[in-house]
């Protein structure tokens, strides 16, 4: 997942180094360290220590939340509530890359190559994942439902590290340290209702 994730960033920076042998992907604070000092996304990205391949379906997507800066304050976070609401009618992101806005627009689901980062949802985000990277992508999927059943692939995080300094930090003031039992195999994060 690191490496799509840096390979997606590189479109963005291409002087991101693309050698990556000496990362120590066993040591969450180290790759924190590292991400931090490219101006990366830390913390998920690092702190879940296994992720799994997997294709979301039209409803898998609309129980996804996205961060509340994209819903302009809305109360609702989950893109289900969004899109019900007329939240995403005509919504279009501020700054759309060409790679997905027009394979979207063309009403094709998103392409592995744009696979969304996602984890397990904090309780307080009524969803049942959340978005990590990929929120405008999967915003605007949900305001154009494309014509397939398997809508996008993604990323699910799972197996929180229980020496990741910054999950014991944030979200929920280490929600998913204390939870992490119920977070450590796949079908349990796939098992999981809210």
């Amino acid at each position: 997942m690191i490496g799509h994730y840096l390979e997606r960033e590189r479109q963005r920076k291409p002087r991101l180094p693309t050698d990556m042998s000496m990362l120590d992907y066993d040591d969450s604070n180290a790759l924190d360290g590292w991400l931090k000092r490219l101006n990366l996304k830390q913390g998920v990205v690092s702190g879940f220590r296994q992720w799994a391949w997997a294709m979301l379906g039209w409803e898998d997507l609309l129980d996804c939340a996205v961060v509340d800066r994209l819903s302009r304050g809305q109360s609702m976070r989950s893109l289900g509530a969004l899109k019900q609401s007329g939240f995403l009618n005509g919504w279009e992101p501020i700054t759309p890359n060409p790679v997905w806005h027009s394979v979207i627009q063309a009403g094709l689901p998103l392409p592995a190559s744009q696979a969304l980062i996602i984890r397990p949802a904090l309780p307080s985000e009524s969803a049942r994942f959340y978005v990590e990277d990929g929120s405008g992508r999967a915003a605007y999927l949900a305001a154009h439902r494309p014509d397939a059943d398997a809508v996008a692939y993604a990323y699910i995080g799972f197996d929180p590290d229980p020496g990741s300094d910054w999950l014991a930090r944030n979200l929920e003031s280490g929600y998913f340290i204390r939870a992490a039992e119920r977070y450590r195999r796949i079908e349990d994060v796939l098992g999981n209702e809210r």
